[in-house]
């Protein structure tokens, strides 16, 4: 399961590099710095994040509980967020990313529970 955690993140960071990119390259060859250029890179930044807060999440020991909390209210946040840009924006890399993180937040409370019960060896990667 966490080979698993730690490809979906991996998968989110390299949406949020994707999107840092074509940010940058829409910036500079097309509209210049515009609002909406700073919105789509600022999206790319907030996946590059959730992606580095579910690593740490995936890494910590057993005992370290408050990343816990730190990464299921990133995911969630992160989820409610991206829900609302699939309302409006029904695009299929939209819906990807959203199931991306719909996996990934599932997966990290059923890991959060299975080790409150002790049920799951975690070990470092």
């Amino acid at each position: 399961m966490k080979k698993t955690l730690l490809g979906i993140a991996a998968l989110l960071l390299l949406g949020g590099m994707v999107h840092i990119g074509l940010g940058i390259a829409q910036m500079i060859w097309v509209s210049g710095l515009v609002l909406d250029v700073l919105w789509f890179t600022s999206a790319g930044f907030a996946l590059v994040y959730i992606a580095f807060i579910n690593y740490l999440v995936t890494t910590a020991g057993p005992t370290q509980t408050r990343f816990f909390v730190i990464g299921h209210t990133t995911n969630i946040l992160g989820c409610i967020l991206l829900g609302l840009i699939l309302i409006k924006l029904p695009a299929p890399h939209v819906a990807l990313l959203f199931l991306l993180l719909v996996a990934e937040t599932g997966l990290m409370i059923r890991t959060h529970m299975q080790v409150k019960k002790g049920s799951l060896t975690y070990t470092t990667v």
